[in-house]
């Protein structure tokens, strides 16, 4: 299988990433963080699908289930994986602070 333009999908647009989602792209992502080559790729493709996942949440609530959660805990054990691990965190402190602030601005209690 053609990882490398697999990985590269996600980066490319919306309809890519929408079509990835619906084949199971995902999954293939959470898969290949067991592959000590292609983890840390397939971990900056689920970041940028992350990044890209806007109201619908679907890739956020793939990755809040039991088996995505094993696959995240047991790939760090791999090397390189700092990079895009900061682009998850990073993105759901960004969620954690816009939601905090649209509180205080809906009720003014700044």
């Amino acid at each position: 299988m053609h990882y490398a333009l697999l990985c590269d999908m996600d980066h490319a647009s919306r309809n890519s990433r929408e079509q990835l989602r619906a084949h199971g792209g995902l999954d293939v992502y959470l898969s290949l963080l067991e592959d000590e080559l292609w983890s840390v790729t397939a971990l900056d493709s689920i970041a940028v699908c992350l990044v890209h996942d806007n109201e619908s949440r679907k890739v956020e609530q793939a990755l809040l289930k039991k088996d995505a959660i094993q696959k995240m805990v047991k790939f760090f054990d791999f090397l390189h994986i700092l990079e895009p691990f900061l682009k998850i965190i990073t993105y759901v402190i960004f969620r954690v602070f816009a939601a905090y602030f649209a509180c205080l601005s809906l009720f003014n209690l700044r």
